[in-house]
């Protein structure tokens, strides 16, 4: 009687016959990667997701100018004559917040686009009766972004009162004849304008109107 064949014991534990054929081994061999894919896709999903670096706003500097007020206040301490311990009083100092706090409002309505926003700001930021000197000026970037950014949306008579004004801010600071914040400014409002859209022929018209009025309030 012929006897059926041993079956054999692997180091792994599996029992495999002997005379597997090519078919078979080959599917053993795809059932394991398999499992091994599908492992490896389990530890990847159970990974915490990277985080993204959030961008820094285009008036980053109102943050950081309002940072560094806070941090030159003087906190002081005073005794209660009733109960005879000692109280925090209000912080001395921080006078240029209010100032930091418009320009803020203001840029973010410029951000937003939202026109009738920004000639309410805008005017706010004008009234206020603020001393010369640092550090109630505004830097020739920010000023750019802003008036650039106001060009793009027509509001060209606002663009050029926040203009004046920034020089008006920066002046001793900005040379004398110095032409470079005017091609700043150009060179900013051309590349957001070309970069907006896709040029064609229908929007090339709107897309010159724009940098013609550019053009126009550098100039002034």
């Amino acid at each position: 009687m012929r006897q059926r064949p041993k079956l054999s014991e692997p180091p792994n534990g599996d029992r495999v016959h002997p005379r597997r054929s090519g078919t078979q081994a080959v599917e053993e061999l795809q059932h394991a990667i398999g499992n091994r894919a599908v492992t490896q896709l389990i530890e990847v999903a159970r990974q915490p997701a990277a985080k993204t670096k959030k961008a820094k706003p285009f008036y980053q500097e109102v943050y950081d100018g309002i940072a560094e007020e806070k941090k030159r206040m003087v906190r002081w301490k005073y005794k209660d004559y009733d109960t005879g311990k000692q109280v925090e009083g209000t912080p001395f100092g921080g006078f240029a917040i209010p100032y930091f706090r418009a320009l803020e409002r203001l840029s973010k309505a410029v951000e937003a686009g939202d026109k009738q926003l920004i000639k309410k700001e805008l005017e706010a930021l004008l009234a206020m009766d603020l001393p010369g000197g640092a550090p109630y000026f505004i830097s020739e970037e920010l000023g750019s972004q802003l008036v650039s950014r106001m060009v793009m949306l027509g509001l060209d008579a606002d663009a050029a009162k926040l203009r004046a004004w920034v020089k008006e801010r920066n002046r001793g600071i900005t040379l004398t004849g110095s032409f470079g914040p005017d091609e700043r400014l150009w060179e900013m409002t051309l590349q957001r304008v070309l970069g907006q859209t896709a040029p064609t022929k229908d929007k090339a018209g709107e897309n010159l109107e724009q940098l013609m009025r550019a053009f126009r309030a550098i100039c002034k």
